[in-house]
C-alpha cells in the first residue's frame, strides 16, 4: 500500500498565494498564521517562502525574511542562489546576502543548509555554480570570489556549460587547468 500522501497545513495556502500575488505584508500575515497553527506548519510555510524568494530572484523577500529572524543567513547555501541563476540574474539576491556577511566563498554542503531545489552539487562556490552566467561570475569576481583556491572541476564545469569568455576570464584569475579541464573542452 503506498504511503498516504502528507496533508499541508491549512496556513500554507495563505503563504502561496502570499508567493504567487501577494506583497510582503501578505506574507507577513501568512507566516503569523502559520506559527499560530504549529511549529510545523510554520517550518513548512517558511520553507515555501524562502525558496520561493530564491528561485524567483525576490530580494525583497529574502530581505523580510532575514531581517524578521525567519530564516538563518549562515544556512543560505550556494545552490540556493545559483538554482536562480537563469534570466534574469540573481545578482540582486546574491548582493543582499553579500551586504549581510554571507560568504561568497562557501562551498555548498550536503547537508545543514536550506537546498531548494534539489541540487546535488555538493562542494561547490557559488562561482562555480554559476559558470553559465557570464555576467554572475564577473559579478562573484568583482566581489570577492576567489578562485586559484578552487579544485580543478571549476574550469572543466565552465569548458562544459560556460563560454569561452568565461573560460579565459576565470583563466586570467588563477583557476587551475587540470586534464579533466582540457578533456571536457574537447
Amino acid at each position: 500500500m503506498p504511503p498516504k500522501k502528507k496533508e499541508m497545513p491549512y496556513s500554507w495556502e495563505f503563504v502561496v498565494e502570499a508567493n504567487h500575488q501577494g506583497t510582503i505584508e501578505d506574507l507577513d500575515l501568512a507566516l503569523l498564521a502559520a506559527f499560530e497553527e504549529s511549529e510545523e506548519a510554520y517550518n513548512i510555510c517558511v520553507t515555501s517562502a524562502r525558496a520561493n524568494a530564491a528561485v524567483k530572484k525576490r530580494a525583497d523577500r529574502m530581505q523580510y525574511l532575514l531581517d524578521e529572524g525567519h530564516i538563518d543567513i549562515n544556512k543560505i547555501g550556494a545552490a540556493s542562489i545559483a538554482s536562480a541563476t537563469l534570466e534574469p540574474s540573481p545578482k540582486d539576491l546574491a548582493a543582499l546576502l553579500v551586504s549581510r556577511g554571507w560568504d561568497i566563498n562557501q562551498r555548498q554542503p550536503i547537508h545543514g543548509t536550506y537546498n531548494f531545489p534539489a541540487n546535488t552539487d555538493s562542494n561547490k562556490k557559488l562561482v562555480q555554480l554559476s559558470c553559465r552566467d557570464e555576467e554572475m561570475v564577473r559579478w562573484c569576481l568583482d566581489h570577492g570570489a576567489v578562485v586559484h583556491e578552487t579544485d580543478e572541476t571549476l574550469l572543466a564545469d565552465v569548458a562544459s556549460f560556460g563560454s569561452t569568455e568565461t573560460f579565459r576570464l576565470l583563466h586570467e584569475h588563477g583557476a587551475p587547468i587540470s586534464e579533466s579541464t582540457l578533456n571536457n573542452a574537447a
